[in-house]
């Protein structure tokens, strides 16, 4: 899959490192910064390969942070945390929970350690380095560790969505788009509540929860958008 020699795939993988290294030793990082490293890693991998990162949210659900697109053709999602975050504890998390009920194809990763989600059901579970390998100016990812990220990187970039065979396989899917919409739209109207009352632009999705408030009670808007799940 990945269109490049080993030696060349191998050297991106050590310079990812590298980078990451260097900016965790400085100790002034944040999940945010080490975003651009792992995109400028993936991408290195297959000139067909793109990450376009999604606006920061700040409410409790947020979005995926990367879209990921193999041949422009949008085949999954990449959730980023701090690197030194948990990973088991974050699929339990509330946020996570509704990205594997929602997301067919999703990478969660703390940059050292990837965990490649299909259908809610964990495929590869990938550690590159630990942080401990982070203060070593010697530590190199070894043959294994990079054979089993490209088998994974393989698996979630050649995804391809099942065809719809029924009603019934029809609502499901439309189902859990459902739930993911319903949150984000939920999450985005706190947002852009708070911004109208600081006087700045909301989305498009306050004017049509204003629209909505001159045909309907507004009691009743209120627990439809706001009202916990």
């Amino acid at each position: 899959m990945v269109d490049k020699s080993y030696k060349a795939v191998e050297g991106c993988f050590q310079d990812y490192f590298k980078e990451i290294r260097k900016r965790y030793s400085t100790g002034d990082y944040t999940e945010g910064t080490l975003r651009t490293p792992l995109e400028n890693f993936i991408e290195s991998l297959d000139k067909n390969f793109d990450l376009i990162q999604e606006p920061k949210r700040v409410q409790k659900l947020g979005a995926p942070d990367f879209k990921a697109f193999n041949k422009a053709v949008k085949i999954g999602y990449i959730e980023t945390k701090d690197i030194d975050k948990n990973l088991d504890n974050e699929l339990e998390s509330e946020q996570i929970k509704k990205y594997r009920e929602s997301i067919d194809n999703i990478i969660l990763t703390n940059y050292s350690r990837f965990i490649l989600l299909r259908n809610n059901q964990k495929l590869f579970d990938i550690n590159l380095f630990g942080l401990s390998d982070l203060g070593s100016l010697r530590h190199v990812i070894t043959d294994e560790k990079i054979k089993d990220f490209l088998g994974m990187v393989d698996i979630f970039f050649t995804y391809r969505r099942q065809t719809i065979r029924s009603p019934k396989e029809l609502a499901n899917e439309l189902s859990k788009k459902a739930r993911l919409l319903k949150d984000l739209a939920k999450e985005q109207l706190e947002e852009d509540l708070l911004k109208v009352k600081n006087n700045e632009e909301a989305s498009s999705i306050y004017d049509f929860y204003e629209g909505l408030k001159e045909l309907i009670k507004p009691e009743f808007i209120k627990y439809s958008f706001l009202a916990p799940a």
